[in-house]
């Protein structure tokens, strides 16, 4: 009996110890996977109300997180406001808590408030109908209260008035913006003409083609139609629609309205006007240069917006663009002046009338003063004109070298070139080809403009030609200089020579 009592104490300790072992499973280890969070922030002050923050968080990984402000202050919220009641410089901290077992992250970043004084500008714009309104715009920052003084004896106190007077005539108007207390109120003066109604600006009507089931109502002509119940919608995410007006034309007013409904108005969202000078926006129109004049950056109202646009260029083209908005407009309006045609102005090309050297033929490019060639010419040159027409010409043979002038001037954007000169078939040839192009300092004529132009074919007679090539300045042309080059062909394939004269090249 006692050994058996031994043995069943035994089995009992056996027992027990082999459940408490079986019992301590992978659930009561501690996990070795904790992610502890990661705290970090940005700001920015109110440029309406230096007392005024803005917090961004940009924590990851936390189940919550807290601010102080160094004020005395704290938020639980992500992205808090808060204002500060005094100037002086603050800590801030911001501390996320991750998982259980994680480790707490905390970041802390220095903070100045302080007073600024106010800026502003304004600008003003006439009326599209009645010629004594004239609606003033002002931009402004740290302002607290405007005072005008519109310079006819009436004032007024809002932002941006719309003011009525009662003559035609120029007349000083001032703003007075002043700021919180401690700062310096700023003061602008400018002369405001009274008299000038805005003229509704039309033309050819340029844009995409087509529409969303090439549905002929949604074409971009419903855009010009005066009716807001139609509207554009394009075959493409991307569209455009807008004027051609033959000339340079300054816009100071555009009025746009959206399709109707609560998700088409979001596609506007982004939208630009844009103005070019660039014709190759009728054939080609992703490659045309442009400016931006102005941006739609909330979505408008149903109704025709206006927007001001503050810019001294003329532009031949204007149109509103979408990148990704099937072009939903349902109204499109430009107001501004019609401008002066630009004159084209002359360039200095080096040698132009073959003048230099003058002293007999010169039958190799590289012996003609601003003419060059990429390897020695076979009979191609300067000849003595026995005509009288002219001293000097040049003449090339079609199996040579291009002949090419690179002048100083630089390229620059929204630039239009125009190319002038005489040609005439020397001997057996039938063409000249006339190329503008321009070199970015690599020595590597990159075309921006070729054409080839028939010569008149007549054997006992020099029928001289003027031929002309106009092209605008590309992207990737500007701050390069720019050049003139000459080719030609043969009749029949064979040797052929062309002459030329009088080189003349224009910018506008």
């Amino acid at each position: 009996m006692k050994n058996y009592k031994k043995y069943f104490q035994s089995l009992m300790v056996v027992t027990l110890l082999l459940t408490l072992f079986s019992s301590c499973t992978d659930d009561d280890t501690p996990s070795l996977n904790v992610v502890n969070p990661n705290a970090q922030f940005t700001f920015t002050i109110s440029d309406e109300n230096p007392y005024l923050v803005n917090f961004t968080s940009l924590i990851t990984d936390r189940d919550s997180w807290s601010w102080d402000f160094g004020d005395g202050e704290t938020s639980t919220v992500a992205h808090p406001t808060h204002t500060y009641a005094e100037v002086g410089e603050y800590i801030v901290t911001l501390t996320a808590i991750g998982e259980l077992g994680s480790i707490p992250a905390e970041v802390q970043q220095g903070i100045i408030i302080k007073l600024y004084d106010p800026t502003a500008t304004f600008s003003y714009l006439a009326s599209t109908g009645d010629p004594l309104e004239i609606k003033f715009s002002t931009t402004a920052a740290y302002a607290k209260s405007y005072a005008w003084d519109f310079g006819d004896g009436n004032v007024s106190t809002e932002k941006s008035p719309t003011h009525i007077y009662d003559t035609e005539g120029n007349y000083t108007a001032t703003l007075i913006v002043t700021g919180l207390d401690g700062t310096t109120p700023v003061e602008i003066t400018q002369e405001v003409t009274v008299g000038v109604v805005l003229a509704k600006l039309e033309g050819t009507l340029i844009g995409h083609e087509g529409s969303w089931n090439d549905d002929p109502a949604t074409y971009i002509t419903a855009a010009v139609d005066g009716d807001l119940s139609t509207f554009v919608d394009g075959a493409d995410a991307e569209g455009f629609v807008g004027y051609d007006f033959g000339e340079g034309v300054s816009l100071k007013l555009v009025k746009y309205a959206p399709r109707e409904g609560d998700f088409f108005i979001t596609r506007m969202v982004g939208g630009e006007i844009r103005g070019s000078n660039d014709p190759t926006i009728l054939t080609d129109p992703s490659a045309a240069t442009f400016n931006i004049l102005y941006t739609i950056t909330e979505a408008p109202a149903f109704e025709l917006n206006q927007a001001v646009i503050s810019i001294p260029e003329t532009y031949r083209f204007i149109y509103y663009y979408s990148a990704d908005g099937f072009c939903n407009i349902s109204e499109l309006e430009f107001y501004g002046e019609i401008g002066e045609p630009a004159d084209f102005v002359a360039i200095n090309v080096e040698n132009s009338d073959f003048s230099l050297p003058a002293t007999g033929k010169q039958s190799n490019w590289d012996n003609v003063p601003g003419w060059s060639s990429d390897s020695t010419a076979t009979d191609s040159g300067v000849e003595e004109d026995g005509e009288g027409t002219n001293e000097w010409y040049a003449y090339r043979m079609s199996s040579d070298p291009s002949a090419y002038n690179l002048t100083d001037y630089v390229i620059s954007d929204g630039k239009q070139f125009k190319i002038n000169l005489d040609a005439w078939n020397g001997w057996n040839s039938s063409q000249i080809i006339v190329t503008l192009y321009y070199d970015t300092g690599d020595g590597i004529r990159n075309t921006l403009a070729t054409q080839t132009f028939d010569l008149v074919i007549d054997p006992d007679n020099r029928v001289v030609s003027n031929f002309e090539l106009i092209a605008p300045a590309t992207t990737a042309s500007v701050g390069a200089n720019l050049g003139i080059m000459i080719d030609n062909v043969s009749t029949d394939g064979g040797d052929g020579w062309t002459s030329f004269d009088n080189v003349q090249l224009f910018a506008k």
